[in-house]
């Protein structure tokens, strides 16, 4: 294994171990998570053209998948950056500023809602 790809999981691994939010867009479940097996268990999306690279037990066809009882953030790409971020802002610093920064962002209605995502 090439020694950034080494050093990718193992930082990976560290912080799932230690309760870390992990978070990952495109095309990283499928080509870092799945195969070094960092989540046995999590559900997951990401780029769909990998998705036969996800165990299907763990595949969710959504543009964000928050799992926490991995503490697990996937999305599926470019595409979905702001639904992502705005995700990532909820976890780390609450709906409230979420919601502040998305109104800042004049998003299209229609995009994904954060505050409707499961948990």
């Amino acid at each position: 294994m090439h020694r950034a790809i080494e050093l990718t999981v193992e930082t990976v691994r560290q912080f799932h171990q230690s309760g870390r939010i992990v978070a990952a867009i495109c095309a990283a479940a499928g080509t870092v998570l799945e195969p070094h097996d960092l989540f046995p268990v999590g559900n997951m999306t990401g780029f769909p053209g990998l998705k036969e690279t996800i165990a299907e037990e763990k595949w969710q066809d959504k543009r964000v998948v928050w799992d926490r009882r991995v503490n697990l953030l996937t999305s599926q790409g470019p595409g979905t950056a702001m639904d992502f971020a705005l995700k990532l802002i909820d976890l780390l610093a609450g709906k409230a500023k979420a919601h502040e920064v998305a109104q800042q962002l004049v998003l299209a209605a229609g995009i994904y809602d954060y505050r409707d995502q499961e948990e």
